[in-house]
């Protein structure tokens, strides 16, 4: 009988702490559930604000005057996620220079926008292929690579 007893004491004891690593374990899956909540959380801020980033760079060199070579002029698009931004495009001639800043929007131009300006936005979206007439058209992150 005592045998049977201090059985069940340790059946009982086993129990006890069975029911106290359950709890333990039950909390810490409370925790985890509310971290990977934060995380979550936090990747969604992190996704919407790299959307609005300026991410999406190419740069496309030429001629723009017949009295110029070295291709010296050149326009470069500055878009976001989506297509949203600006194409900077800097003539340079031997006599002056003119510098223009136009906005994009979704990958098109509010204002009409030159061959050199549009396929620097195609490039930067990578909707264009690097063409051999115009070797530095390119999106700068892959450049850097």
């Amino acid at each position: 009988m005592e045998e049977h007893g201090a059985r069940v004491e340790r059946l009982e004891g086993g129990a006890s702490q069975i029911t106290e690593r359950t709890e333990g374990l039950d909390q810490a899956l409370r925790q985890l559930s509310g971290n990977a909540d934060n995380l979550d959380q936090r990747l969604k801020r992190l996704e919407h604000s790299t959307t609005s980033a300026l991410t999406e760079v190419a740069l496309v060199r030429y001629d723009a005057f017949g009295d110029m070579g070295g291709r010296m002029s050149f326009s470069v698009a500055l878009l976001d996620g989506v297509g949203d931004g600006l194409v900077i495009t800097s003539l340079n001639g031997r006599a002056h220079s003119q510098t223009y800043a136009k906005s994009v929007t979704e990958g098109r131009g509010t204002t009409a926008l030159t061959d050199e300006e549009a396929q620097a936005v195609a490039a930067a979206r990578g909707l264009e292929a690097e063409s051999p007439a115009t070797e530095a058209v390119r999106p700068l992150r892959q450049a850097r690579r």
